[in-house]
């Protein structure tokens, strides 16, 4: 199993400049060069499954399978005012060290359900995961596009 590590997130440099699926999809790619693997299967959740069929589409002769969960077929006017609300947050946490957008991300990405089937105990446990990882880069240079 190969699961990088993209740019601007875990171990990795935020360059500070937009990033594009095609971008995203050649981590990937580069990450599957590097271990050796010619065909593989694919997962991706989330924008992990936008890059997903990204690089599918794009090089169908290295994909074997796609697992795909919670992706978009485009950036609609709502996507796009709920993405830019979430860089606003993670501008802000970043700005006062707090965690806005790590209690937010839960409730907007599972919705109501979610509420009811977690402890308080372990939604903060959760969130807590959520805001090492993420971080805005410099103010007015979103990563996202």
């Amino acid at each position: 199993m190969v699961a990088p590590d993209l740019s601007g997130s875990g171990g990795t440099t935020d360059h500070g400049g937009p990033l594009t699926p095609a971008d995203l999809a050649g981590e990937v790619l580069a990450a599957a060069d590097d271990a050796g693997l010619d065909r593989f299967h694919l997962a991706g959740h989330s924008l992990g499954a936008a890059i997903a069929t990204h690089l599918a589409a794009h090089h169908p002769e290295r994909v074997d399978s796609l697992a795909l969960h919670a992706g978009w077929v485009r950036t609609d006017t709502r996507l796009r005012a709920e993405f830019g609300h979430w860089l606003d947050l993670l501008g802000a946490d970043a700005r006062h060290g707090t965690a806005h957008f790590a209690r937010m991300l839960p409730l907007a990405a599972s919705g109501p359900v979610y509420g009811r089937a977690r402890a308080p105990r372990r939604t903060r446990n959760w969130s807590r995961c959520w805001r090492r990882p993420w971080h805005p880069g410099p103010p007015g240079r979103p990563r996202w596009t």
